[in-house]
């Protein structure tokens, strides 16, 4: 009940805030979506509820136990509600999904095939009822019948090639071509979509991480280009990175500067450094500084984000050293990731900070290392990063081997000195184990 207390006020506000022609998707698991529907029939009215869909997001031998007195919890409930009942306001935004035909409805109907080779099937053109639901009667190439349309479109049908008797048939039948027809309309039972198991490409390490797929579905469907995209709950931006992608305006929220940090990142392996704006977040030093002292992990995860690094590879306590990591390609070896390690302090520093930092990058391999730092770094600091080897690139240009940032830079858009390429947060799975398990333990004990 405490739940239903606290999501009340936050569906009202919710409602109050959509355009009349919006649509909201509540996502929820079958243990709350008995309580929330009451809810949301009573904030948005019963008459503009309009599906409650089932997402298959995993399958049963993930959540079957032997011995188990239960069936196997494979879904989860999405629960959709239009902001007003106007069939024309909803017309305007929905747009129904399709599916391509299986391999089995293609071999039973579409059967035929132009010289050409364009497939199609036949399609009766007779009225079913016989007259009884008002269709007309009158005789069409030399067949008297009860017919689907009038003799005037029957005609145009004809003229277009469209109609076509079966070798051992009597009555016409229409031509009806696979390349024209949408597919198979996709209902409220979501199974074609794999939940974040084995979608390696994807995953962030944030334990509430939903597909992309799922996302692009429901944006898709209910939304066009240049339409406002919020989620009040982003977590790790996954609406927020579809909707950029589409092209859709979008708002994010989220208290947690891990996730804003996160989403950064995300938007950043888009090539997404400009065009939006972070609100609440420090945007001097004395507010950095405040962050810092306050909550050392979120300034962390704030700095990180703010140079575009995914800090959910990283965790409290035993991070060995290392904060958020940079992964660069450089000349024509694109398969092979080059490394950037990042260690961000916020208290006083010496150069004992810099040669750990040093020892660090010999121990990744890495070719850079970047230390944060909250304050300006002494003279001996500086002269012990500038003894460190240079990164050669692939074209001979040198790049510092250790190089430090403040706070102070990055505000004023410093970045590291890497070779101009495209970078990413995150390497792909298969070129770097990152222990996905453990970092969700941290993050449902800390976030």
């Amino acid at each position: 009940m405490a739940y239903l207390a606290m999501m009340a006020p936050r569906l009202t506000e919710l409602h109050r805030v959509l355009k009349r022609t919006g649509t909201l998707y509540l996502h929820c698991d079958p243990n709350a979506s008995h309580y929330l529907k009451p809810v949301l029939d009573a904030v948005f009215g019963h008459e503009n509820f309009a599906n409650e869909i089932i997402w298959r997001r995993t399958t049963t031998k993930n959540d079957y136990k032997q011995g188990a007195v239960n069936w196997p919890r494979v879904h989860d409930v999405l629960l959709m509600y239009h902001r007003s009942t106007s069939a024309a306001r909803a017309a305007k935004r929905f747009q129904q999904p399709f599916a391509p035909y299986d391999e089995h409805y293609l071999e039973t109907f579409y059967t035929f095939k132009d010289p050409d080779g364009r497939r199609y099937r036949l399609s009766d053109l007779t009225a079913p009822g016989q007259g009884s639901r008002g269709h007309p009667k009158y005789d069409f190439l030399g067949v008297t019948r009860y017919w689907r349309y009038n003799k005037e479109k029957m005609e145009q049908l004809h003229k277009k090639g469209l109609v076509e008797f079966r070798p051992t048939g009597k009555v016409p039948f229409r031509k009806v071509y696979l390349d024209e027809m949408p597919g198979v309309a996709i209902g409220d039972v979501w199974t074609d979509i794999r939940g974040m198991n084995n979608l390696g490409k994807e995953m962030l390490g944030y334990p509430t991480q939903k597909p992309e797929a799922l996302l692009e579905r429901i944006i898709t469907a209910s939304t066009k280009k240049g339409d406002m995209v919020l989620d009040p709950f982003c977590g790790c931006g996954t609406a927020v990175s579809v909707a950029q992608r589409l092209e859709r305006d979008w708002i994010g929220i989220d208290i947690a500067k891990l996730a804003i940090g996160v989403i950064r990142g995300r938007l950043h392996n888009q090539g997404v450094d400009a065009g939006y704006e972070a609100k609440w977040l420090p945007a001097t030093e004395d507010e950095a500084a405040a962050l810092a002292d306050e909550d050392p992990f979120g300034f962390q995860c704030w700095i990180l984000g703010h140079l575009g690094i995914n800090p959910l590879y990283q965790k409290r306590g035993a991070d060995r050293g290392i904060d958020g990591r940079l992964f660069f390609f450089d000349g024509p070896d694109t398969g092979r990731p080059r490394q950037i390690v990042f260690s961000v302090k916020g208290g006083i520093l010496s150069p004992v900070n810099v040669r750990e930092l040093a020892g660090v990058v010999r121990r990744e391999q890495a070719q850079i290392g970047v230390l944060v730092t909250l304050h300006e770094p002494t003279a001996a600091m500086r002269k012990e990063a500038a003894t460190a080897d240079h990164y050669r690139s692939h074209d001979d240009s040198l790049y510092p081997g250790l190089q430090i940032l403040t706070v102070k830079d990055v505000l004023d858009g410093k970045r590291p000195q890497q070779p101009n390429s495209r970078t990413m947060t995150f390497p792909d799975p298969k070129m770097a184990k990152v222990g996905l398990a453990a970092v969700q333990q941290q993050l449902l004990k800390f976030a």
